[in-house]
């Protein structure tokens, strides 16, 4: 079992859409909803927690970003 110690400091809170049982598992369809940066993390038996705070970027979007965005939300 993984503890906070495992955990990445950037990372992509998610929304589990849709899941589905399928010959070898399980196909599941998660949704991003932010962008966060990790604050302290602990573990507690098989439950593990953190502190996160959303994190933006700087960076400025591109012609082709906003491609990627449009095709992705058709």
């Amino acid at each position: 079992d993984p503890g906070p110690e495992a955990l990445e400091e950037v990372g992509t809170v998610g929304i589990i859409r849709q899941m589905a049982r399928a010959d070898r598992g399980r196909n599941i369809i998660v949704e991003g909803v932010a962008r966060v940066r990790l604050g302290v993390a602990s573990k507690s038996g098989t439950r593990m927690r953190a502190q996160i705070t959303e994190w933006r970027e700087d960076r400025e979007r591109g012609v082709e970003t906003d491609a990627y965005v449009r095709r992705i939300q058709e």
